[in-house]
């Protein structure tokens, strides 16, 4: 019984911290949208990148189809963090998968603005910045923040 009872704590300790609680969401607990063959990968070539985030804008003001663009940035350790900006029937979704970030939540974080407000696009030597406000500006209860 007490066997029983430290293999429990123990399996508990694991899904809940580190790499096994990573795995675990990627597996079983990934937003169903994510496997959706509307999203594609946010360019890095500026021209390109601007005509996706045309594209989204006008799906989501037009509450007609749905699109998505993923980017890859990375924490300040260099692990990657995926990140999604999606547009459904007028509805913005923006989902970060930090699932694979060794010191962060590991887990998926879904959030839903109201607006979105494209902004101007940063590069540097020809290619786009990869931290997070390269996209544009949305806003979840009238609270900016930074996305894509």
């Amino acid at each position: 019984m007490v066997v029983v009872v430290i293999a429990l704590a123990l399996l508990a300790r694991v899904y809940c911290y580190g790499p096994a609680k990573g795995w675990y969401y990627r597996t079983f607990r990934t937003p169903a949208v994510l496997h959706s063959p509307f999203i594609e990968k946010l360019d890095q070539r500026q021209v390109k990148a601007q005509v996706q985030r045309e594209r989204l804008q006008e799906i989501f003001q037009g509450h007609t189809q749905s699109y998505g663009l993923h980017k890859t940035a990375y924490s300040a350790e260099g692990t990657p963090i995926e990140e999604y900006l999606i547009a459904q029937a007028g509805q913005l979704t923006i989902i970060s998968d930090t699932t694979r970030d060794a010191y962060g939540i590991r887990e998926f974080t879904i959030e839903h603005p109201t607006a979105i407000v494209l902004g101007p696009i940063e590069k540097s030597d020809g290619w786009l910045f990869t931290d997070t406000n390269i996209f544009s500006k949305c806003y979840i209860n009238s609270k900016m923040v930074h996305c894509f």
